[in-house]
């Protein structure tokens, strides 16, 4: 074999080269399958890996959405934008805004502490 191919020499018969033509394959076929087996084998656990990392994540998103909620009365979950069970929808945005317009409430604390009650209240007539 000269640089990774396969030359007939005189004298070697069709025979000859084919079956050592075959062997070569055979061995790159091995190899090739071992590759990709150890390929599996490394991108399953990853898998694994990043899954239970994403799960942990989500575990401590939901534990600071909470204790920001409890911290402070859901005052920030109007203009906070993340993604949590707390957050107000675009419906509840509307819904706020049109409560503060219709009592002409300013933007202040106390006022978020207001329209947060008033959508606690919303919820739970849905619910």
């Amino acid at each position: 074999m000269i640089g990774g191919k396969l030359n007939m020499a005189k004298g070697m018969s069709l025979e000859e080269f084919r079956s050592a033509l075959s062997s070569d394959a055979t061995i790159e076929n091995e190899r090739l399958k071992t590759e990709l087996e150890e390929l599996r084998k490394s991108s399953s656990s990853k898998i694994k890996d990043l899954q239970s990392d994403l799960e942990q994540y989500k575990e401590w998103h939901k534990q600071l959405c909470n204790r920001c909620f409890v911290q402070t009365k859901g005052i920030l979950c109007i203009s906070c934008g993340m993604e949590c069970e707390h957050a107000y929808t675009y419906d509840d945005l509307e819904a706020v805004t049109h409560y503060m317009r219709k009592n002409k409430l300013p933007r202040t604390p106390e006022t978020y502490q207001k329209a947060n009650d008033f959508l606690r209240q919303r919820r739970s007539k849905r619910s």
